[in-house]
């Protein structure tokens, strides 16, 4: 009886063993779990950096887009500025005499007194003119340019021109100062070239 009670009992030692079968197995499915879990944090991490990546790609790229073109140089430390457009420059003619005012109001005269207005004329062309100017009966240009004289105007230059209304007969006077230029030494306006200067007027 002692050497029974001292060896295990066979149904003793199966139990042992299927319990550490137990213990063993429930260890390998708590290791498999946590891996699991592990695994899935790490995927969805790495889709949040992703995702957090191509936001920052696409703001970058509107960053991009939306920069304000400019014309400042390269290195220039001017600040930058909007496209301006150059002026196209005047090109001045050879000949080109301007008249101001464009028109001389005499008002009323009595018939046979004198009336006397001016007007200037102006050479903007590059060249010097010959001008000649003529009017209507009852109006007469006096000074330089009376009686039909051609006069030199220089370029650059301005000059005054006096003209007299002397009315013969009360009505209305409605008629125009022609001023011909052209180059000096040829026939003056024979090329088209004319200035007119309205006058009017009032016999009483």
């Amino acid at each position: 009886m002692s050497g029974d009670r001292g060896a295990a009992s066979p149904q003793l030692i199966a139990v042992a063993v299927a319990a550490a079968i137990v213990v063993l197995l429930s260890g390998l499915v708590f290791l498999r779990g946590s891996d699991s879990k592990t695994a899935t944090a790490v995927a969805n991490q790495s889709t949040t950096s992703s995702t957090t990546t191509t936001a920052s790609s696409r703001e970058a790229t509107t960053q991009t887009t939306s920069l304000p073109h400019t014309d400042t140089p390269a290195g220039s430390s001017d600040p930058p500025t909007a496209t301006s457009f150059r002026p196209i420059p005047k090109v001045r003619k050879k000949w080109s005499v301007a008249v101001d005012p464009g028109e001389l109001d005499f008002g009323q005269v009595p018939v046979d007194q004198k009336s006397v207005r001016s007007f200037k004329l102006s050479n903007d062309g590059t060249e010097d003119v010959e001008i000649l100017i003529g009017t209507e009966p009852d109006f007469r240009i006096s000074g330089d340019y009376s009686d039909y004289r051609r006069r030199v105007l220089a370029s650059g230059s301005t000059d005054t021109v006096e003209v007299v209304f002397e009315p013969s007969a009360p009505s209305s006077y409605r008629v125009v100062a022609e001023v011909a230029y052209g180059p000096v030494g040829a026939p003056t306006g024979s090329d088209g070239d004319r200035a007119v200067v309205s006058l009017l007027g009032q016999g009483v």
